[in-house]
């Protein structure tokens, strides 16, 4: 039976694209890393459903089929751009979590490094934020490898705030799942104003933040 129209050249191209991926080809790495900063930038600006591969290409300053060599879809340039970053977090906030610090001290290191992948990783984690519902509805390997870092995150820092409450150096009025989402939200909430050139920088929220989420706004009697 015959190939489909198209499946030669479309099959050509991909094994072109995998063996370039495979090569230590330092060009096309670079060239590769400008078409994902490209993606990112326009995902970050238009959103994901706006945006179009003609939009990216037009970005980076080539056009769409080109755009096919670095990448097979509009879906796998999302992918590339919102990969590592919650691996990275992940890994930090299990690392914190093993410590000899506070509860407190613990928490307010999350947060810092939270805001500083937000920072180095600008617009990639903006798009990351934005885009948790096309992630989290995602029925793909890549989808629910990102949805279990997610689980695992949450449950890091929602396993310091319990030791916290049993150890009696935070508050055991306030359900630890309520507090989870409530510093996540906080931290997540930031793609909507953060910005690197902004008034505020990572190591600044993250303290403002930690006040707030540690020890609240209210004034106490210091009687």
């Amino acid at each position: 039976m015959p190939n489909p129209k198209g499946t030669n050249k479309s099959s050509g191209l991909d094994r072109r694209r995998k063996a370039a991926q495979n090569k230590d080809n330092a060009n096309y790495a670079e060239r590769r890393a400008q078409i994902l900063a490209s993606a990112a930038e326009v995902f970050a600006e238009e959103g994901y459903d706006a945006t179009t591969l003609n939009d990216i290409a037009a970005r980076a300053g080539t056009d769409r089929a080109s755009v096919y060599y670095y990448a097979s879809s509009k879906e796998e340039l999302f992918q590339q751009v919102c990969s590592g970053m919650l691996a990275a977090n992940l890994a930090a906030a299990e690392e914190i979590a093993e410590g000899d610090l506070s509860a407190a001290d613990k928490l307010e290191q999350i947060m810092a490094n939270h805001l500083k992948t937000h920072e180095q990783g600008y617009p990639q984690w903006t798009v990351l934020v934005r885009e948790l519902r096309r992630v989290t509805d995602a029925r793909t390997d890549w989808s629910r490898e990102e949805v279990e870092r997610m689980r695992r995150y949450e449950a890091v820092v929602r396993s310091i705030l319990e030791d916290g409450m049993n150890d009696g150096s935070l508050r055991r009025d306030i359900d630890p799942d309520v507090a989870t989402h409530a510093i996540f939200g906080m931290l997540n909430w930031t793609h909507r104003w953060y910005r690197p050139d902004g008034p505020y920088d990572a190591a600044t929220i993250a303290r403002e933040f930690a006040a707030i989420a540690l020890s609240g706004l209210t004034v106490r009697d210091a009687g």
